[in-house]
């Protein structure tokens, strides 16, 4: 997120099951909680420094997940727009085990397609990663809303997702503003062909009569 935006204030949120107490875990109701997650990924930051502090910083988010979200919202008054989610716009979700994603997971892999439809059609978040832990490793799908992003979008957003991993895997000591997102290709084509404007001008004329 930082990356694309060039923001170095990121707020996502995460939901949590609100029953961290053995004592809630046989009760029924809903206790679903969503916690408001605020990082600062600064350019000058190693990776792994950044790291230690987003683990900090949700470990004392979890600590006080009993404290309503609306309650919170309320608090700050922060200005209510029914198009915007308040204070954050992207989601992130994990869950242990998802038996019903690793049977698609499967069904997918046989058919040789990386193209999951699901039957939900509406996105309550701008843009939502969910992580699902399963007996084939952790799977990973974004969910996206369509009137914000394209598809190819999207895809450009999980191929930059994976060049981070794979860059903080072989140097996770590296500074946050070496870490490169796009490939060999689309940066030629950022730098050089979108800035390929190079033409030729009369050498008799001025300026202002060129214009005219």
């Amino acid at each position: 997120l930082a990356k694309i935006s060039g923001q170095e204030d990121i707020s996502i949120g995460t939901p949590v099951s609100g029953r961290y107490h053995s004592d809630l875990e046989s009760i029924i109701g809903m206790f679903v909680n969503t916690l408001a997650l605020r990082d600062y990924p600064l350019a000058q930051k190693t990776f792994c420094q950044f790291l230690a502090e987003v683990r900090q910083n949700t470990i004392q988010a979890f600590e006080n997940q009993d404290y309503p979200f609306e309650e919170m919202v309320e608090k700050l008054e922060i200005m209510r727009n029914t198009g915007r989610n308040p204070i954050f716009d992207v989601m992130f979700t994990f869950q242990e085990q998802d038996r019903q994603f690793e049977e698609i997971l499967k069904s997918k892999i046989a058919e040789n397609s990386n193209d999951y439809k699901y039957e939900r059609l509406t996105s309550k978040f701008d843009l939502t990663l969910a992580v699902a832990k399963t007996s084939l490793g952790i799977c990973c799908t974004f969910e996206y809303c369509v009137k914000l992003f394209k598809k190819e979008t999207v895809q450009r957003f999980v191929d930059y997702f994976k060049r981070i991993l794979v860059s903080i895997g072989k140097d996770p000591e590296q500074e946050i503003t070496q870490i490169e997102i796009i490939s060999r290709k689309e940066k030629r084509k950022i730098l050089y062909d979108f800035n390929d404007t190079g033409t030729r001008y009369p050498k008799n004329m001025t300026i202002q009569a060129y214009i005219e």
